[in-house]
C-alpha cells in the first residue's frame, strides 16, 4: 500500500530518510583473553580520517562547542562504524575469531550536553590498553579496527592460556621423543592432558632458553668483565 504525505510548501523541513547517517557502537564479550573471563572488548574504528557526514550532521550545536573539546566529540564520532561497515565486521569477527557482537545504534546528531570520552583518548597501561587481532591487517574490509579493553573488573580464566597451553604440547611431544616414543600416536591426546594437568595440578610450562643461547650469554657477559682498563 501506498502512504502519501502532505508537506507545506513543497518541501520537507526535515532531511529525508534516506539520506540519514545511522551510526553505530560495538563490543564482544570473550573469555580466556589475557588470563581473564568476561572480559569486553569494545571495538572502534582507526584511523578514519574524514567522518562519515560532517561534523556539523552529526554533533548537536557543533558550532557552539568550545575548540578545546571539540577534539573529543570529533574522535569519539570517528570511532564509530556505519551501518555498512558494522556488518562487514561483524561477519568478520563471527569468522575469523567466533566473537559475537553486541551492537548499539548511537543517536545522531550526538548530544553536544555531555562530553563523551573517545577510546583513543585513553592510555594503556596496568589491566587496560588495546587489542589488534592479527586477522585484522590480513583482511579484506576496507577499514581498520582494533579494541579497547580493561581487566581490572574481570574474573581470572578458568582455562590455560593458549600460549602456555602450546608449551605444555611441544614439551609433551619433545618429553616422548627423547622417551623413544612416536609422539604422533598420542598427538590427539596432547591437548586435551595438557588441560587436565592445569586443572588438577595448576601446573604449566613456560619457555626459556636453550642452554645454547643461555652459553652466549655467558660468553658476552666474560668478554666484557675482562676488557682492560684504560
Amino acid at each position: 500500500m501506498v502512504k502519501l504525505r502532505l508537506i507545506q510548501g513543497g518541501k520537507e523541513d526535515r532531511e529525508p530518510e534516506t539520506h540519514r547517517i545511522r551510526l553505530f557502537s560495538a563490543y564482544s564479550l570473550v573469555d580466556n583473553f589475557r588470563g581473564h573471563d568476561r572480559v569486553r572488548l569494545n571495538w572502534i574504528h582507526l584511523q578514519r580520517r574524514i567522518p562519515p557526514a560532517s561534523y556539523g550532521r552529526l554533533i548537536e550545536g557543533y558550532a557552539q562547542i568550545n575548540e578545546r573539546v571539540r577534539i573529543f566529540f570529533e574522535d569519539y564520532v570517528k570511532e564509530l562504524f556505519t551501518e555498512q561497515e558494522i556488518d562487514l565486521l561483524s561477519g568478520y569477527l563471527r569468522g575469523s575469531l567466533r566473537a559475537e557482537l553486541v551492537v548499539n545504534e548511537e543517536p545522531v546528531p550526538i548530544s553536544s550536553v555531555f562530553m563523551p570520552m573517545p577510546f583513543r583518548q585513553l592510555k594503556p597501561g596496568g589491566p587496560r590498553g588495546f587489542f589488534k587481532p592479527a586477522v585484522a591487517t590480513e583482511s579484506n574490509l576496507s577499514f581498520d579496527f582494533c579494541a579497547y579493553y580493561d581487566l581490572s573488573r574481570c574474573p581470572p580464566s578458568l582455562a590455560i592460556q593458549p600460549v602456555l597451553s602450546d608449551n605444555g604440547v611441544e614439551f609433551l611431544r619433545e618429553s616422548l621423543k627423547y622417551l623413544g616414543i612416536d609422539s604422533a600416536i598420542y598427538e590427539p591426546l596432547l591437548n586435551a592432558t595438557v588441560e587436565k594437568v592445569y586443572d588438577e595440578k595448576g601446573l604449566l610450562v613456560d619457555r626459556g632458553k636453550t642452554r645454547e643461547e643461555k652459553m652466549r650469554e655467558r660468553s658476552r657477559f666474560f668478554k666484557i668483565q675482562v676488557l682492560p682498563k684504560n
